[in-house]
Parts: structure tokens; C-alpha cells; sequence
């Protein structure tokens, strides 16, 4: 076997990669925001793009390399995001802890006939209250990396012409700021889930 007939196999393995990821996000198999689909994504582009690079096709070559660069970006959120819902769940899990430790008889009033307190009780609602307290906390280090963002991106008021500034300021702040109050609630939801 030829080392062109090698790069032609690689070539077809992308292409049918690229396609069966398509094919079952478009049947509903997969979601477009999976660490499944975008890693076959960037493994489809980015063999495909070899075999351009290797046969000298540099338009090809060029735009498979931006959807490597896309789906590498894509899958680069997808685990930003698993960190933070981890983050949640330990600061949780660490807060039921500390409520059990601190709702436990301690060894002098057992002995003295004192009721232990159940576990269970009174669990479900401050567990929920600690996860909106742990998610609340964690939206609110996201909308200010949001923002900042936005801002180094938009510009700031010393940026603008005093008019421009005055007019365009308050919409940009309100648009900032519903942004990350939207994405405060589809956090929680996703807590919530």
C-alpha cells in the first residue's frame, strides 16, 4: 500500500466521520453542543485537512482547519462548563456535609438523653437552598467574565465621543446585563434538571 493510497483511506475515515456526525444530529441522536458531536467534528476537519494539506489543496485545506479551530473551541466550553457544574455540585455536597455535622447531637447531650436530630429532615429544602446558593455564586464569577468580555470587546465610555457615549452606553449596559441575567437562569434551569 502506497502512502497516497494511506492519506486516501485517512480522507474517507474523516469524511465518513464528518458525516455520521451531521446525520445524527440531524436525526436527533445527538445534540450539537455535545463533547461527542464536536469531537467528531474536529476529527472529520482535521483529517480531511491533512489530506488536503498532503495533496497541496490549500482552499480546502484552509477551511478545515477553521472548523478545527471551531470545534476545538466548541469542545474547549463543553469542559469549561462540566468544571463549573462539578464546582457546584462539590460546593453542595460540602455544604450538606457541614449541614450534618452541625445538625448531629453532640457525644455530651446524647448522653445527657437528648433526641438526635434525623438526617433526613428538613434535608431536601436546605439542600436546595444550598445548590441555588452554590449555582448563585457560581453564575454570578460567570455574568462578571461575561461582562468583561463584552466591555473589552464593545469598548468603553472613554473609548466614544461624548454624545455617542451618552446614547449608546445605557442600551449597550441594559443589553449587557439582561445577557447575564439570562444566563444566570439557564444555569439554574440546568441545576434545576
Amino acid at each position: 500500500m502506497s502512502v497516497t493510497d494511506v492519506v486516501t483511506t485517512v480522507g474517507w475515515i474523516g469524511a465518513a466521520a464528518g458525516a455520521a456526525a451531521y446525520l445524527l444530529v440531524t436525526r436527533g441522536r445527538w445534540n450539537a453542543s455535545s463533547a461527542r458531536y464536536q469531537t467528531a467534528n474536529l476529527t472529520g476537519a482535521g483529517l480531511m485537512g491533512g489530506v488536503a494539506a498532503f495533496n497541496g489543496i490549500w482552499p480546502a485545506f484552509a477551511a478545515n482547519l477553521v472548523w478545527v479551530v471551531i470545534g476545538a473551541q466548541a469542545l474547549w466550553m463543553i469542559v469549561v462548563k462540566r468544571r463549573e457544574d462539578r464546582l457546584v455540585v462539590a460546593t453542595a455536597d460540602h455544604l450538606r456535609l457541614q449541614w450534618a455535622d452541625e445538625a448531629a447531637v453532640p457525644e455530651d447531650d446524647a448522653a445527657a438523653g437528648a433526641e438526635p436530630v434525623p438526617a433526613d429532615e428538613g434535608a431536601p429544602a436546605l439542600a436546595v437552598a444550598e445548590l441555588a446558593v452554590a449555582e448563585l455564586a457560581v453564575a454570578d464569577q460567570q455574568a462578571a467574565a461575561d461582562e468583561a468580555v463584552w466591555q473589552s470587546l464593545l469598548g468603553s465610555e472613554a473609548d466614544m465621543p461624548g454624545e455617542v457615549a451618552a446614547e449608546a452606553n445605557p442600551t449597550l449596559r441594559m443589553s449587557i446585563d439582561e445577557l447575564a441575567e439570562l444566563q444566570v437562569r439557564r444555569r439554574r434551569r440546568s441545576v434545576a434538571a
